[in-house]
C-alpha cells in the first residue's frame, strides 16, 4: 500500500472516531495519548491473533490415534515407534477413550475400535475378525477339572471376571453363553472390572476365569480402524 493511501486511511478512521490519533507537524507525525493506546490495543490483537494461528499449526502438525486402553496397553504400545515413523514429519498423539461416547466425540485422525463399523461421519476398514475364548490360571482349570475340550456348561458353576458393560462394546460372559446356547444366571456376587487390561492382574486371575482375545491381532476381535472425514 502506498504513502498516499495509508495516510487517507488513517484520516477517514480519524474521522468515523472523531479523535485526532496523530499531532502532524510539516515533517513529522507523532501518536497523540488515544493514538498510543489504540496502537497498543491493535498491537495485542494480532499478537493474539498469531499466536492462535501458530497453536492451530502446531496441532494440525500432530496425528491423533484413538484406542481404547485394553487395545493399547496390551497390542499398540510395541507398534508406536512404527506408527511415528509412518506419519512421517508430524507428531503422534495417543488418545485413550473407555466408552462409546467418548469415541462419539470425534476429535481424533484415526481409531482403533470395537464394532461392526458402522459410526456416522466416518470411514471404516475391518482389520480382524473376533475370536473370544475363556481362560483361567491353571491352579483354577485344575480346580474345576478344565481343559480345552470342556462344554461351555462346564463354566456356569465358576466364579467369573466381569467388565463394566455400560456404554462399551466388548462381549460379556452373557453375550458369551448365548452364543454358546445357554443362559448365565444373574450373579449375586460378582467381581466387575471397567477395563479389559485392569483385570489381568496377578491375584485376581488366580482364582477365576474370563474371557480373552487370543494371539495376535490376526485372531482379535471385530476391531475396526476409522478415520474422520474432513
Amino acid at each position: 500500500m502506498t504513502q498516499p493511501a495509508v495516510t487517507k486511511h488513517l484520516r477517514a478512521l480519524e474521522a468515523s472516531l472523531g479523535l485526532a490519533l496523530f499531532d502532524r507537524s510539516a515533517n513529522r507525525a507523532t501518536l497523540t495519548e488515544a493514538g498510543r493506546r489504540l496502537h497498543e490495543s491493535a498491537d495485542l490483537a494480532f499478537s493474539s491473533v498469531e499466536s492462535e494461528l501458530d497453536r492451530i499449526d502446531a496441532e494440525d502438525s500432530v496425528f491423533v490415534l484413538a484406542a481404547n486402553p485394553g487395545v493399547a496397553q496390551r497390542w499398540l504400545v510395541p507398534y508406536l515407534d512404527g506408527l511415528q515413523e509412518a506419519v512421517g514429519e508430524a507428531g503422534l498423539r495417543l488418545w485413550l477413550f473407555d466408552r462409546e461416547a467418548e469415541f462419539a466425540q470425534g476429535g481424533f485422525d484415526a481409531g482403533i475400535h470395537a464394532g461392526d463399523g458402522r459410526w456416522p461421519g466416518l470411514d471404516s476398514t475391518l482389520l480382524f475378525p473376533e475370536v473370544v475364548v475363556p481362560v483361567a490360571a491353571p491352579g483354577v482349570a485344575d480346580e474345576y477339572g478344565l481343559h480345552a475340550d470342556s462344554p461351555a456348561d462346564a463354566l456356569l458353576g465358576v466364579t467369573l471376571l466381569h467388565l463394566d458393560p455400560t456404554d462399551r462394546p466388548w462381549m460379556s460372559w452373557a453375550g458369551w453363553f448365548t452364543h454358546q446356547g445357554l443362559a448365565l444366571p444373574e450373579p449375586t456376587r460378582a467381581v466387575i472390572y471397567n477395563n479389559y487390561a485392569s483385570r489381568w492382574g496377578p491375584r485376581p486371575t488366580r482364582r477365576r476365569r474370563a474371557t480373552t482375545w487370543p494371539g495376535r491381532p490376526t485372531s482379535t476381535p471385530r476391531r475396526s480402524s476409522a478415520s474422520r472425514h474432513g
